[in-house]
């Protein structure tokens, strides 16, 4: 049975800004919750004799409204569940768990960029940072999300903006397309571009010869 969650107002709005078991609701849980702006949760380690959550993992015991708002989740949906909630088919599982890992060394801290995905289904790049809450009587661990960062794909079609932009800046400029040598140059200039793009060598080629007759 899911265990109460309280939510922790925000004195400054009269809004509820955070939300938390009421049984992991101490006052360091709470400050780590409200001390940023990002978007946060704070997990703890899961007794293995404690079924109340049917999971082994780290389990998630409070979130900011940041937080849901940026993975879509309710409070309810997401606290006493494992963090594991926002992978999918294209998340790496060997650099979270690497990221999980490092939380335990003597820093107490860990970095990651990790592709994780809304309620939704969206796809999202993950900024996160970890640490440690240390002093109290259960491992603690508060996550930080950075601002959300573009999807891979999103970037691949920021860039094949950009190329279509610097086929028409050719074309401006009066370039022949890629049939000569001597503007060989070109490929090789665009050619880190396309690697990481959603076009083709050929079918910028292409836009340039269109863009010019």
């Amino acid at each position: 049975m899911q265990q109460p969650i309280i939510e922790i107002a925000d004195e400054a709005h009269g809004m509820a800004s955070a939300w938390v078991l009421k049984s992991d609701a101490k006052p360091d849980v709470i400050r780590a919750l409200l001390s940023t702006q990002d978007a946060a949760i704070v997990t703890a380690s899961n007794d293995p004799n404690d079924k109340s959550f049917g999971i082994a993992s780290d389990v998630i015991v409070g979130c900011n409204s940041t937080w849901c708002d940026l993975c879509g989740f309710k409070p309810e949906e997401a606290i006493g569940k494992s963090p594991k909630l926002l992978q999918g088919e294209d998340t790496d599982a060997k650099v979270a768990r690497v990221f999980t890992d490092r939380v335990s060394d003597e820093s107490g801290e860990s970095d990651c960029a990790l592709i994780n995905y809304a309620k939704s289904g969206r796809r999202f790049l993950h900024h996160l940072h970890a640490k440690r809450l240390d002093g109290l009587d259960k491992k603690y661990t508060l996550t930080r999300s950075q601002a959300e960062g573009p999807d891979f794909a999103d970037v691949g079609l920021v860039l094949s903006a950009s190329l279509l932009f610097f086929a028409a800046l050719l074309v401006c400029l009066n370039f022949s397309t890629f049939e000569t040598e001597s503007t060989s140059w070109i490929a090789k200039c665009v050619a880190p571009l396309m690697q990481m793009s959603t076009m083709s060598e050929v079918e910028f080629a292409g836009v340039v010869s269109e863009c010019r007759s």
